[in-house]
């Protein structure tokens, strides 16, 4: 049950995460190009990304400070069962592709604020989701624009 429970919670993490990716698609694509250009100290696409992985954390009810990552990170340390799955199989991503182990745990500081909610994560995603479709038929309507 534990692995079905944190397989739902990584697949709002991911829905969620990809309607941000997709409404912002131009902005990402400008930030990479620019980023390569220039090679600046702090990467502009880095920063988005940063920024759109706390926006997901606020979505599903968690802090605004603290990333996804530190959040598994700290369900795992607390030995929860659904939260380890899941701290897992992120830092199996991230080890594959980025080359660092435990990334869950190391993504953690001392300021992070850790308040996870299940039925909040449920309810955060539900109301964005019926926000975005109700934004949409306004949209369809021409009541508002984008």
């Amino acid at each position: 049950m534990s692995e079905l429970k944190a397989l739902f919670f990584l697949v709002q993490i991911i829905l969620n995460w990809l309607s941000l990716i997709l409404m912002q698609c131009l902005l990402m694509l400008v930030a990479a190009i620019y980023d390569r250009k220039t090679t600046p100290k702090v990467s502009w696409l880095k920063s988005l990304a940063l920024a759109q992985d706390l926006k997901v954390n606020s979505i599903m009810g968690g802090s605004h400070r603290t990333y996804i990552s530190s959040l598994l990170g700290y369900l795992k340390l607390t030995r929860s069962r659904g939260g380890t799955y899941a701290a897992n199989v992120v830092d199996w991503f991230w080890l594959r592709i980025f080359k660092e182990e435990n990334h869950c745990i190391n993504a953690m500081k001392p300021d992070d604020v850790y308040d996870f909610s299940a039925r909040r994560a449920i309810a955060g995603t539900v109301v964005y989701w019926l926000s975005l479709s109700l934004f949409g038929y306004l949209v369809y309507l021409g009541v508002a624009s984008l």
